[in-house]
């Protein structure tokens, strides 16, 4: 590589650097996050992820997400081993929660920009890659949780370097890392290696007739993998999740999914032309043609036709996979970036032949959302023109409050260490920030079924709890308490940010990148006998101004 090749590396790399570690600790975790946090800690105290720690709990599913030894089993464990080695190396906080998984973004990108160069052996299409994905705010969302989103990606590129290398006539590297990487997928999330497995099986179908000598190692790789994989189903009894399957929602979920990866991640646009590549690649190689010549002057490697049909199945397969379980949340694309850039500067790159159109195009992809807006009606009511990257640099620049960190502050400096809330919301969040017990009063029912939780059913009356919030923390309004008159305890407002539900999620278009400047009233009922009176600055009567500049700056 020349001088100016180093240089541009070097910038694409330090702004990663940048993107993914500034600030890391400003925001506190929201629900997913704290999840696999509090289960992290207790990996340090117990050896495994016990959800029950002997004050608080931590289930979504009334205990059914647990076995009988109160260990969680809902998901593997991986991302909960990576979270508790970091806390056992610097610490417990909020930044060091996150620490490892920016570690694997970063890594992610560098080993994406190694692939590429290593399948096209192209220098402006390996810089073009790793620029798309270094301009990529989904990448940086998603690699800036405390969640197994960095791995899933980390190990997508993994997949595609082991398959390339069976491609390459590598077959002990290329099983190796194969198996791996489905391994690595597997022990963080079943559905994406489901679909990353299917999409395998697509590819090697397709190129069997061709390539079967190279092939065949795969399934060696595969063998590995389920021999890897049995434990925990045995374990954890996963077959039990598959009552959670709704065949009515594959195809909404499916659509939902195709058009977040065209709005968030890749224009659908260029993913066709890339489409369209690829199927005039495969007429002339079968023409026997050696090589074919791209845009950019150089040859087109042979096995990179071979490894293009890897991308287009994946792309097709996955989200397949993806749309089976009930939720189609956009976090669950996260496996997908590296594949959808590698695409999207394949397309670019060899596709449009003049150079200045070609750079042109790719900033206009990496920098805008133009090519998203212009072409399908807006999904979400907040679609419009927009340059992603600006937005995503003032929001990690910028101090960031929200509604959790508001209750995060009244509990450490209002309530006592060890003393109970009662609330109808999970309080993961809470429970990895601060030192109180918390009871969800969802569980306290017969069953919730859509019912509103009353106040203090089954609750052993002569242990109430310390405080009660109407409402949880997250900003959901569903299964609220109802706000009434209770002996024995004083009713209060306090004023925190009227922050959006979900708005520190990996999802772009639910991320709130910026303090909201509204506030509202959250209403709480504190034991007049075992809790001190409220500090006036908190309750409601106070202005809004006052609150905030009271607390600014206050981390946790």
């Amino acid at each position: 590589m020349n001088r100016n090749t180093w240089i541009i590396l070097s910038l694409i790399l330090l702004f990663a650097a940048f993107g993914l570690s500034w600030r890391l600790g400003d925001r506190l975790l929201w629900g997913d996050e704290a999840e696999t946090a509090n289960l992290a800690v207790n990996i340090l105290k117990f050896g495994v992820p016990v959800a029950d720690d002997g004050r608080n709990v931590i289930t979504l599913l009334n205990g059914n997400d647990l076995n009988e030894q109160k260990i969680w089993v809902w998901s593997p464990w991986l991302d909960e081993y990576i979270a508790a080695g970091s806390f056992w190396l610097f610490g417990k906080s909020t930044e060091t929660a996150r620490l490892p998984f920016v570690v694997l973004g970063f890594v992610t990108l560098v080993l994406l920009g190694r692939l590429t160069h290593h399948v096209y052996e192209n220098i402006e299409l390996t810089l073009t890659v790793m620029f798309m994905c270094a301009m990529c705010v989904s990448f940086y969302l998603l690699s800036r949780q405390c969640r197994y989103h960095a791995v899933l990606m980390c190990a997508q590129v993994g997949l595609l370097f082991g398959f390339h290398e069976l491609i390459r006539r590598r077959p002990v590297r290329g099983t190796i890392v194969l198996a791996i990487a489905l391994i690595a997928q597997f022990y963080c999330n079943y559905v994406i290696v489901a679909g990353n497995v299917a999409a395998l099986c697509v590819a090697g179908a397709i190129l069997l007739r061709w390539h079967w000598r190279r092939l065949w190692p795969m399934g060696i790789s595969f063998a590995v993998f389920g021999l890897a994989a049995l434990p925990w189903l045995l374990y954890a009894q996963s077959v039990k999740q598959s009552n959670f399957i709704q065949i009515n929602t594959i195809l909404n979920n499916w659509l939902s999914f195709v058009l977040k990866m065209d709005w968030l991640i890749a224009p659908a646009i260029v993913m066709l032309l890339a489409l369209g590549v690829l199927i005039c690649r495969e007429v002339r190689r079968r023409r026997n043609e050696p090589t074919v010549s791209d845009a950019t002057g150089a040859d087109y490697p042979l096995a990179a036709s071979e490894f293009s049909v890897l991308i287009a199945s994946t792309i097709v397969v996955v989200p397949l996979f993806l749309s089976i379980p009930p939720f189609g949340h956009f976090r669950y694309l996260g496996a997908l970036v590296p594949v959808l850039m590698l695409a999207l500067g394949v397309s670019m790159c060899y596709v449009v032949r003049w150079t200045w159109l070609r750079r042109a195009l790719v900033l206009i992809v990496a920098l805008t959302n133009v090519l998203s807006v212009v072409r399908f009606v807006a999904p979400e009511p907040n679609h419009g023109l927009d340059v992603p990257m600006v937005r995503f640099v003032r929001s990690i620049t910028t101090e960031y409050t929200d509604r959790v960190e508001d209750l995060v502050d009244f509990l450490n400096e209002q309530a006592e260490p060890g003393q109970m809330v009662y609330l109808p919301h999970p309080a993961f969040p809470l429970i990895f920030h601060t030192d109180q017990r918390y009871f969800d009063a969802r569980y306290h029912l017969s069953h919730i079924q859509g019912k509103t939780p009353k106040r203090f059913r089954a609750l052993d009356k002569k242990h109430p709890p310390d405080w009660i919030f109407i409402r949880g923390p997250s900003g959901h309004r569903t299964n609220q308490l109802q706000d009434e008159a209770m002996p024995g305890f004083a009713r209060l407002e306090i004023l925190v940010h009227a922050t959006p539900a979900d708005n520190s999620t990996a999802a772009p278009h639910l991320h709130e990148f910026f303090t909201t400047t509204e506030w509202e009233k959250f209403v709480i009922y504190r034991n007049l006998d075992t809790t001190r009176p409220v500090s006036d600055e908190w309750l409601a009567d106070s202005t809004a101004e006052h609150r905030s500049q009271s607390h600014q700056g206050h981390r946790h």
